[in-house]
């Protein structure tokens, strides 16, 4: 999971379905607030679905046979994260209304799922709508849960040395001393 690619695509989403003359920011700058109308996403959390699959110890290319440094397995699973969308300004009830349909349009779809990012659920809208300073500002919300796919790369090695002190067939316990030693008893 590259989070930097998820708000990439994310944004690029967001930006697409609001047009031009609405400014969409992640929220968290340090900066002023834009003039209205805008959009603030803001990446909220991340989960793990279920575990992660591991496959079986294999030999790096170009690594010697018997060097049990060069052994690597592959841990890939699901994620499931959490962004909020916040509107403000000229129509925001409107736009955010049709940021969360527009995840239902196939070209937005198959736009994120080039970015390996995956669209699952939405919660309603929420009407933030408030004063700001004398005047009312129209503020609309929305949670929207997406998956994405998570890799990790680990160097396994290899069980250099087995011991055993006893007959298999009388086998009654193994102890594992680290990684690379089990012994049987």
């Amino acid at each position: 999971m590259n989070i930097e690619t998820i708000k990439t695509a994310i944004y690029s989403w967001a930006s697409s379905v609001e047009g031009e003359g609405v400014t969409v920011i992640w929220a968290d700058q340090n900066a002023p607030a834009p003039e209205t109308p805008y959009t603030t996403l803001r990446f909220m959390s991340s989960v793990q679905i279920g575990h992660d699959s591991v496959t079986e110890p294999y030999l790096v290319e170009g690594e010697e046979e018997g060097d049990p440094d060069g052994f690597f397995q592959y841990y890939e699973g699901n994620r499931e994260f959490t962004i909020d969308i916040n509107t403000f300004g000229a129509n925001a009830l409107q736009r955010i209304n049709d940021l969360r349909d527009s995840l239902e349009r196939e070209s937005i779809r198959s736009s994120l799922a080039a970015n390996e990012v995956v669209f699952v659920d939405r919660i309603s809208f929420q009407n933030l709508t408030d004063l700001n300073g004398s005047q009312y500002e129209e503020r609309g919300f929305c949670e929207l849960l997406f998956r994405c796919d998570a890799f990790q790369a680990d160097e396994s090695g290899l069980i250099e040395k087995v011991e055993i002190t006893t007959e298999l067939m009388e086998l009654n316990e193994i102890i594992r001393t680290d990684l690379n030693t089990i012994t049987i008893y």
